[in-house]
């Protein structure tokens, strides 16, 4: 494509927004006094067409995550993202057509303070920097709560053990995530229950300080108690465990995940599609448990995000 083709095809698409767009602020400001038919096609152009950056938000607290979505991309492009908040760990960026998102969660152990964003554009072998930002984190409180649970099952539910099948099999389900948006608008509550664990809670177990935190909310509810897909998404775990119990875990897509702990019954399997709101469980007691309950988390990948966030949040990539 020529300057003059490139020139012609800009202005229709220019036009064409202007048109469209009535209730809108116009690209082409066509009353300017210093209003230039071949500048002003030149600069909406360059905002129409080439990558734009944008984030959700600059400043979090510690528990949720911030949005970055870029558009306009070529299939040929490089895309790299860069951020200090977790300095050993590679950012994740996920493509769709011309776009690229990147989640940056922040957990419970994420330090309050000030870091930078850095997004930057690989094209026909010339890199730019497309934002250098600023991003602030500030610090949350996390309650404390003292647990008496019977030495028995402490010593199978929560044995080494229990802790080592965990690992080996719960954990790298969230590794890997489908490169596609399996959510739609806003993720609703997992169970109608009452709040006795909050997200990110230290614990004692009979006298003794645990070396993690609460991940997740603990919601009490009877036995049988409906548990609900907090959003569409695909099975990919949906087993019992000894520390956890009936686990079930959902892949929303881009890395976001939910998962559903010591239920009482499970009734998907891996592999399923489900739906925001479809029955996937039922409250129970199983595992490294007290009492009936659901212990409900979100995550990207392995970072364990507020469910309170997910929940507020509106599904969208800007706000």
């Amino acid at each position: 494509m020529n300057h003059k083709q490139f020139f012609l095809q800009s202005l229709i698409v220019i036009l064409s927004l202007n048109f469209f767009l009535p209730n809108k602020q116009s690209i082409i400001d066509f009353k300017s006094e210093n209003f230039s038919l071949e500048n002003e096609v030149k600069a909406a152009a360059i905002a129409v067409f080439y990558p734009r950056v944008t984030v959700d938000a600059f400043e979090k607290t510690a528990g949720e995550f911030f949005l970055v979505k870029i558009d306009n991309l070529r299939a040929d492009d490089i895309i790299n993202v860069k951020h200090n908040i977790f300095e050993e760990e590679e950012t994740k960026i996920y493509r769709q057509a011309k776009s690229a998102f990147v989640i940056i969660a922040l957990d419970y152990w994420t330090e309050a303070g000030d870091y930078n964003l850095t997004v930057s554009l690989i094209r026909d072998g010339n890199e730019q920097v497309l934002l250098n930002q600023s991003l602030k984190v500030l610090a949350r409180d996390y309650a404390m709560q003292n647990l008496r649970i019977a030495q028995s099952t402490v010593d199978s539910s929560g044995s080494d053990d229990a802790y080592r099948e965990y690992h080996e099999k719960f954990i790298p389900v969230r590794l890997q995530s489908d490169n596609v948006q399996y959510w739609d608008g806003k993720f609703i509550q997992p169970v109608e229950g009452v709040l006795t664990t909050d997200y990110g809670a230290r614990r004692t177990v009979n006298g003794s300080l645990t070396n993690y935190r609460h991940n997740g909310l603990d919601l009490a509810a009877p036995t049988g108690t409906p548990i609900y897909a907090i959003n569409h998404g695909k099975v990919v775990f949906a087993e019992q465990l000894k520390l956890t119990g009936n686990t079930v875990v959902i892949d929303h897509g881009l890395g976001l995940f939910s998962y559903y702990l010591h239920c009482d019954s499970l009734l998907v399997h891996v592999g399923e599609r489900v739906i925001k709101g479809e029955q996937i469980a039922t409250v129970g007691t199983t595992g490294f448990s007290t009492g009936a309950h659901l212990h409900f988390t979100t995550s990207y990948h392995l970072k364990n995000i507020n469910p309170y966030a997910i929940m507020e949040w509106d599904g969208e990539w800007s706000r």
